[in-house]
């Protein structure tokens, strides 16, 4: 009887970056005896698949292929991945797939499985599994009694010589590591954390537009013991009012001097469109000054209304007021 081949599962693996691993040969064999964990430790030169892992991926899909005859009946068979342990013939059982029912073809089924360099591939059923019989002498299957639970080890029981295993896997990268393929399974290879489309960046906020620009409009109104102002800002802003005049002292031998006053007024938060209304009173000493001062005469009072609006811009109004004076004439 003629050796029975196949192509690769998807095509030549250099358009891609998945790997196969395994052997893609057609078992044609009978069934041998069950209760084996099975798997391939040698394989002539001429296999286009590695035997092993060469890197660390993400199994997604799996195969096994046998011809209609040696498949007539569904067998139940379970993907096991194999770490050697480094004692001869000694292998851990570090994951498994579901129980899979395979009959004669191309069984191909899905999966997901991390894996590291250097895993390989066997199969476990308790019916048995089917091999080629067609290798060469460097063509060896071994079996490890039993099914091996996830984390125990076994010991190569039977060792098959010219014999191969009809099995391989798909391994794809797994480049941010979240345990899905990054071909097949993972649309977001960059981020761990989604599996699904990448999200896309938020689109960045236009800039805010620059401030109004902060104007100030003030205009007194006085009395005979006070000042009332009237503020108009641009904008939102703090305001406040402050005024200084110069009073005349009392005569000091032959020069006149003078005394300046300070007044201060209250500070209050005006909205854009509100008017303000800020009272600078006038204190004793002005008073004093303006009641000694004839009717006819004026101190001039200077005005100083400050605005600091949100962003902390502080303009000011300044101005002059005379303030007549409130001493009657003699009659």
């Amino acid at each position: 009887r003629r050796r029975l081949t196949t192509i690769s599962l998807f095509g030549a693996t250099s358009a891609s970056a998945f790997t196969e691993v395994g052997n893609n040969c057609i078992a044609d064999s009978p069934v041998p005896a069950a209760e084996f964990t099975v798997f391939q430790v040698e394989q002539n030169i001429y296999n286009p698949l590695p035997l092993a892992v060469a890197s660390p991926g993400v199994v997604t899909k799996w195969r096994v292929n046998i011809t209609k005859e040696a498949g007539e009946e569904s067998i139940p068979q379970q993907l096991v991945v194999l770490r050697a342990l480094g004692n001869p013939g000694e292998f851990l059982a570090v994951a498994k797939g579901a129980v899979e029912s395979v009959t004669g073809g191309q069984n191909i089924f899905d999966t997901r499985i991390p894996v590291q360099a250097g895993d390989r591939f066997g199969t476990y059923s308790e019916l048995g599994t089917a091999l080629c019989e067609f290798g060469s002498s460097t063509d060896k299957v071994a079996g490890i009694e039993g099914s091996l639970d996830i984390g125990s080890a076994g010991v190569i029981g039977i060792s098959l010589e010219n014999s191969q295993l009809p099995l391989s896997a798909i391994v794809e990268p797994d480049a941010d590591g979240d345990g899905y393929g990054d071909e097949t399974q993972d649309f977001c290879p960059t981020d761990a954390s989604v599996q699904g489309a990448c999200p896309q960046p938020a689109a960045a906020s236009p800039p805010p537009p620059p401030p109004a620009d902060l104007a100030l409009d003030s205009f007194p109104l006085p009395d005979k013991r006070s000042l009332l102002i009237l503020v108009t800002p641009t904008v939102r802003a703090t305001v406040s009012v402050s005024g200084t005049v110069r009073v005349p002292r009392a005569k000091k031998r032959r020069a006149r001097s003078s005394a300046l006053i300070r007044l201060r007024g209250p500070r209050r938060t005006v909205n854009l469109g509100q008017i303000g209304r800020l009272r600078l009173r006038f204190t004793r000493p002005l008073l004093s000054a303006l009641r000694a001062l004839p009717k006819g005469r004026s101190l001039t009072l200077r005005i100083v209304v400050t605005a600091r609006d949100d962003s902390g811009r502080t303009v000011k109004d300044t101005s002059r007021l005379k303030l007549k004076g409130q001493k009657a004439r003699k009659r």
